[in-house]
């Protein structure tokens, strides 16, 4: 099972007219705490294992970004067909 440290939470407007179709927050939907502080990934002892964790994390907010994109252009075309039939 894939662990995702990022989430989207995307919100489409159900109630119209609004003038965006959407909007969207990017959050922390697993993490760690050390000494008060977040953690987004294991502890790491060597640079490659640093490097391994940050291409993780980058390669998990591609996904985020991707699923952004699509939320964001599907709620697009609902409110254009809204505003469409509202005139």
């Amino acid at each position: 099972m894939a662990v995702y440290p990022f989430e989207l939470l995307f919100d489409a407007p159900r109630v119209r007219p609004l003038p965006h179709p959407g909007r969207a927050h990017i959050a922390l939907s697993c993490y760690s705490t050390e000494n008060d502080h977040i953690c987004l990934s294991c502890e790491c002892r060597t640079v490659a294992e640093v490097e391994h964790e940050v291409k993780r994390l980058k390669k998990d907010l591609d996904r985020v970004l991707a699923q952004a994109r699509r939320n964001f252009e599907r709620a697009r075309i609902v409110h254009e067909k809204q505003l469409a039939r509202d005139r």
